[in-house]
């Protein structure tokens, strides 16, 4: 009887340390394994990772996602918040905005000297300027407004249309009290002389055209890269 007892206890025995001992300690020493290498891994891959720069689509965009009470654009509140959004992002020094015209509804921003002009209510419609554009916009700006001085003059017919770049026009057409910046094309397989506009662009009203001119010193101001680029080009054009 003792030997038989003694027997089934060891029999019991073994299972239950080979079970209840062993294999837990197994598994978990695979668990902190695993566990390690995934930290170690993710910790990798944040160090190699890219940052994120901001251009002037993803500032648009961001004004999209604010919330639907805040204030009116014509509130100077809505631009102190617009420009701490763009702040929030890329820094302080790299971005601005100003509301154009009579009913507050255009907005230009400034962000990493690319400018972008858009509706406040249609993000949608709006004009992207590189910095090289935005030179061959100012170098040209005084021949613009004379042409939009002459729509409501009316002393000669008015059709004017200037290259900016990238594919970026900028118009003045009579009949049309308005100047346009919009991107055109040239359907495949034709001419130059076949240019076509696209829906991607914004129009001024002269209210707003005429305030575009006066905040044009701030731009340069706040932002001393673009005035740097648009006087090589006034030295590349007269040099």
């Amino acid at each position: 009887m003792p030997s038989t007892t003694n027997t089934s206890t060891k029999t019991k025995t073994k299972p239950t340390k080979l079970h209840g001992g062993r294999a837990p300690k197994l598994a978990r020493s695979k668990s902190v394994a695993a566990a390690a290498a995934t930290a170690a891994k993710a910790s990798t891959l944040t160090s190699i990772a890219p940052p994120i720069i901001p251009n002037a689509s993803m500032m648009t965009a961001a004004t999209t996602m604010l919330p639907l009470m805040m204030l009116p654009p014509s509130s100077e509140s809505y631009m102190k918040m617009l420009e701490e959004l763009y702040a929030s992002v890329c820094g302080q020094d790299q971005c601005s905005s100003f509301i154009l015209g009579e009913k507050r509804d255009r907005v230009i921003d400034i962000v990493r000297n690319v400018v972008t002009i858009h509706f406040f209510c249609e993000p949608n419609k709006l004009a992207t300027l590189t910095p090289k554009c935005w030179a061959n916009f100012i170098l040209y700006c005084q021949q613009i407004d004379n042409e939009a001085k002459e729509l409501n003059l009316k002393t000669r017919p008015v059709a004017f249309r200037l290259h900016l770049g990238d594919g970026w026009y900028v118009s003045v057409t009579g009949g049309y009290n308005c100047v346009d910046f919009r991107r055109f094309y040239v359907p495949y397989g034709t001419s130059h002389e076949n240019l076509r506009p696209t829906r991607d662009g914004i129009s001024h009203r002269l209210d707003e055209w005429a305030d575009l001119l006066v905040v044009i010193p701030t731009i340069h101001e706040r932002h001393p890269e673009l005035a740097g680029i648009y006087a090589e080009s006034q030295l590349q054009l007269h040099g």
